[in-house]
C-alpha cells in the first residue's frame, strides 16, 4: 500500500509513469545498465532461474548433493511487474555495487539526503534501509525473498563497505552465509560450514556425555538424551538438538556450528566446547 501511494505522488508531481521517472532519474544516472523494472521495455535477458527444494534430512544436508541429483525444483515465474513494490526492479550485483557507491554521497544522492537516508525511525528502518549495528559496526541492510530466490544487501556505511549476496535457491541457508562472509571481509573469526556423515550412537556412548557443565560466566549447560537425539539447554538461553557426527563432535543446528566433547581416561566427557560464529564456548563438567 505504501509502494502504491507514494508511486501515485511520484508520477502526479513527475507528470510521467513512475517506471519513466524511475528510469530515467535514477538507474541511467546511476549507470546502472543492467537494471530495469519489468513490465517497461524489453524482457531481460539471461534472468536467473529460482529453485527450492523439500526437507532433505540431515544426512544429505551435512554429507552435501549434486545440484543435478534432481533434488531441486524450479519455480515457476509469478508476477512481478508494477505495483508490487519490493518485486517490480531487476537488477545485477555489479550494478547494485553501483547503487551502494552512490549512496556513499554522491551528485544523484547528496551527503545530506545520505545522512537522512539513514536515520532510524520506527522499529530502527530508515527510508528503504534497516538501521543498526553489526559486528559492532554501523549498519545499514535490507533482504528479499521470493519463491525461488533470496538476497541481502549490507552496508557499513563508516568502513565504505559493501556486501551484497544473490541466491536463486530459497532455501538456503543465507542467515549463515551472510554472517560467514560478513566475518571473512571484516577480519573477525569465522568458521567453515559444518560437513560430515551423520552416525548412529550407542546408548552408552550417549550415557557417557550426559550431564551438567559449568560455562566460564557460570552458567549451566545441560546435556541430555531427549531420548530421540541428544540436547543441549543452556537455562534461559536456549534447548538445541545434537546430530552426531562422531562419538565426540556433533553438528549445533541453531547456532549453524559444532558441539566438542573431550573424554579423560574413563572414557567419559570431561568438557565441552559449544563451537559457533568462529568462537569457543568452552564448560566443565560438574556433575556425574
Amino acid at each position: 500500500t505504501g509502494y502504491v501511494v507514494s508511486s501515485y505522488i511520484v508520477q502526479t508531481v513527475a507528470k510521467m509513469p513512475f517506471a519513466e521517472f524511475v528510469t530515467k532519474n535514477i538507474l541511467q544516472p546511476a549507470g546502472m545498465k543492467n537494471t530495469g523494472i519489468f513490465g517497461v521495455g524489453k524482457y531481460p535477458k539471461n534472468l536467473a532461474v529460482g529453485y527450492t527444494y523439500g526437507d532433505l534430512g540431515w544426512e544429505k544436508t551435512l554429507a552435501g548433493f549434486p545440484l543435478t541429483d534432481g533434488t531441486l525444483k524450479k519455480m515457476p515465474p509469478i508476477t512481478i511487474s508494477s505495483p508490487h513494490g519490493d518485486a517490480m526492479l531487476y537488477s545485477t550485483l555489479d550494478d547494485l555495487y553501483r547503487w551502494s557507491q552512490m549512496m556513499e554521497g554522491s551528485k544523484l544522492i547528496p551527503k545530506s539526503e545520505v545522512d537522512e537516508i539513514y536515520t532510524a525511525g520506527l522499529e530502527d528502518y530508515g527510508y528503504g534501509w534497516f538501521v543498526g549495528q553489526g559486528f559492532n559496526r554501523k549498519r545499514a541492510r535490507h533482504n528479499g525473498m521470493l519463491p525461488g530466490f533470496l538476497t541481502d544487501f549490507i552496508r557499513f556505511p563508516d568502513e565504505k563497505t559493501t556486501i551484497i549476496i544473490f541466491s536463486n535457491i530459497d532455501r538456503a541457508r543465507l542467515n549463515s552465509i551472510t554472517r560467514d562472509v560478513t566475518s571473512i571481509t571484516l577480519g573477525t573469526p569465522f568458521d567453515m560450514p559444518v560437513r560430515g556423515k551423520v552416525v548412529k550412537l550407542s546408548a552408552e556412548q550417549i550415557a557417557k556425555l550426559e550431564g551438567d557443565y559449568k560455562m566460564k560466566d557460570g552458567k549451566i549447560l545441560n546435556i541430555k538424551n531427549a531420548p530421540d537425539f541428544l540436547t543441549a539447554k543452556l537455562q534461559g538461553f536456549y534447548t538445541a538438538g545434537l546430530i552426531p557426527l562422531s562419538p565426540t563432535e556433533f553438528y549445533f543446528p541453531l547456532a549453524d556450528g559444532k558441539a566438542i566433547f573431550t573424554l579423560d581416561d574413563s572414557g567419559k566427557a570431561a568438557k565441552v566446547n559449544m563451537r559457533y560464529s568462529g568462537e569457543d564456548h568452552i564448560a566443565e563438567r560438574v556433575t556425574n
